[in-house]
């Protein structure tokens, strides 16, 4: 007899906090190890002095470090982001 798995379509992210950026603006976000998610816009972020560009529906983990990471919106468009558990 041969067992299958099957994933499951529901999202276990749990939405922490949602930002809303404006362009010209740059949040200071600390890196705790969560996820972060771009839901509309498209993002820059300095992650320990690398950068990262992020566009809607994409994810990144954020390191755990005593350092904040720069999130900005790129282009003219309002960037909102939110952070995952």
């Amino acid at each position: 007899m041969r067992q299958t798995t099957t994933a499951s379509l529901v999202n276990s992210d749990t939405v922490q906090m949602r930002l809303v950026v404006y362009p010209g603006e740059l949040y200071r976000l600390a890196q705790a190890g969560q996820r972060v998610r771009v839901t509309d816009g498209q993002a820059w972020m300095s992650v320990e002095n690398q950068d990262v560009l992020l566009a809607a529906r994409e994810a990144v983990q954020l390191p755990v470090s005593s350092e904040m990471a720069l999130v900005s919106a790129l282009g003219a468009q309002t960037l909102v982001l939110e952070v995952l558990n």
